[in-house]
């Protein structure tokens, strides 16, 4: 059960090297495995900086990862409602002609797409395609469902590529860390 509400920005982190990069993309790929809900959780948990970390690392690679030509020139937003064991995580797409950014949250989003945090990152690493996770009744959309069911087939999925995209160095100059400091 959700006992608050944390909004994503994907400015919560530097990315300092490819090396650093993969490795947490990696993570993040092992913690998802066969793993049952409960426990990505609490594999997340111990991930560096949590499960705001992890959010917030697909947050800042979502604008690289998207392939504006896949979208149909798509616009609007897209409000990802995430609940967690421990709270629910905003994470707001502004999906533009040809681009994507990680945006505030609008007072009336174009589509909402509500689902477990479990789930959200299964479909970013692309364990699940988002019209399976409809069909199933793992998400749901309010507003265009049109649009929510075709967002995961507009993004890449996450690897070092999209490190490159994003102008990440090859070079290792520490951990990760949040871009407020330390």
């Amino acid at each position: 059960m959700s006992s608050g509400t944390w909004t994503a920005t994907g400015r919560g982190i530097r990315i300092k090297s490819k090396t650093e990069f993969s490795w947490y993309l990696e993570t993040i790929e092992d913690i998802l495995g066969e793993s049952s809900e409960a426990e990505i959780y609490s594999r997340l948990a111990e991930f560096p900086g949590g499960v705001h970390q992890a959010v917030d690392l697909i947050a800042t690679g979502l604008p690289a990862a998207f392939i504006p030509e896949r979208s149909g020139g798509e616009t609007g937003a897209v409000l990802f409602t995430l609940d967690s064991d421990a709270e629910t995580i905003l994470l707001c797409v502004e999906l533009r002609p040809d681009e994507c950014v990680i945006s505030n949250v609008p007072e009336k989003p174009r589509t909402v797409i509500r689902c477990s945090l479990a789930m959200f990152l299964k479909l970013a690493f692309k364990r699940l395609d988002g019209y399976e996770a409809y069909l199933d009744k793992k998400l749901n959309i309010s507003g265009d469902i049109i649009l929510a069911i075709g967002f995961d087939e507009w993004f890449d999925k996450p690897g070092i590529s999209l490190a490159e995209r994003m102008g990440v160095p090859d070079e290792a100059h520490g951990p990760l860390e949040n871009a407020g400091g330390s």
